[in-house]
This record gives structure tokens, sequence and C-alpha cells, in this order.
């Protein structure tokens, strides 16, 4: 697919999304051509992870990040709003306010983001394309799977098992 029509079908996937869950309570299975885990799949994958005890990066992306990056990634595509450096800034924290820093950290963004090993997805329209387009490898789940505390075996728990383990 051509970039601008791949956007599109992204784009238009979500708004279908969106109606699926709402009105016929259906669930996709499957997200930028990966599987989709559950959220309680996903809160096991962590766990799995960790007690593996190999490195790995478990992730999502913030909501103000994750538009400057969908923000410059589209202007590649289409015209897009000028002023997401604004919001990183005001929403996010990110200083000084100066396209030259923006620039330099989604560069940075892009470069780091292969490396995600499993991501919790907001489900914004062009978030499926990044996934598909630049993480390979990464496992995808529902953005609650991060939430440790909603889960009987949080995957939380098992960090606290390896900390005492290195003290014992």
């Amino acid at each position: 697919m051509t970039d601008r029509v791949s956007w599109e079908y992204y784009k238009y996937k979500r708004y279908l999304g969106i109606l699926c869950r709402k009105y016929l309570h259906f669930e996709f299975s499957s997200y930028a051509g990966k599987k989709l885990l559950s959220p309680e799949k996903g809160n096991t994958a962590i766990k799995n992870l960790i007690e593996n005890g190999m490195p790995f990066v478990a992730a999502r992306f913030g909501a103000t990040e994750l538009s400057v990056l969908i923000e410059r990634e589209g202007k590649r595509i289409r015209k897009v709003s000028e002023n997401m450096d604004q919001n990183l800034c005001t929403l996010s924290g990110f200083f000084p306010e100066d396209k030259v820093y923006v620039d330099r950290f989604v560069q940075m963004m892009m470069d780091e983001i292969s490396q995600i090993d499993i991501l919790g997805i907001w489900y914004k329209p062009e978030e499926e394309y990044i996934v598909n387009r630049y993480m390979e490898h990464a496992m995808v789940t529902n953005i609650e799977a991060m939430e440790p505390y909603i889960y009987e075996t949080p995957w939380s728990y098992f960090c606290i098992l390896m900390f005492f383990l290195i003290l014992k």
C-alpha cells in the first residue's frame, strides 16, 4: 500500500472499531497485522517477560507524544495542525518549546520504537499505521494491560519478587 492509502485505511478502520465496540460489543482480534492480546493476556505476557529475567521494553505512548509523532509522520502524507509542539510542552512538560528540540525528540522516538517488545495501544487513528510501519516484532495489547492494579495477579507483583530476590 502507498503511504497515503495505508494512512487512510488505518484511520477508517479505527472508526469502524469504535462503532463495533460501542454498538456490537465486538473487539478486533488483530491490530497492525499482529494478534491483539486481551488486557488479561497482555498482563500475563508482561509477567512472563519479567519472570524470564531478560531485558525487555513494555510501553505505551503518551497521548501528546503520540500526537506529535503522528503529526510529524503525517506531514509526509497530508497537511496537519501546527500546534502540536505547543501541546507537547503545555500538556506533557516538554522543555524547551523549540522546534529543533522537538524534532530531535521525535527522531529519537522513531529510532527507538522498533525496540518495544509489548505495546499498550490507544486505538488512535494513525497509531496502528505507526505500529505496522515501525514496530515489526512488538506484541500489542489493550492499554489496560499496563495498569497493574486491576488484576488479581498483577505483573507488578513479579517486579517486587525480583527486587526481593536480588536483595536477599
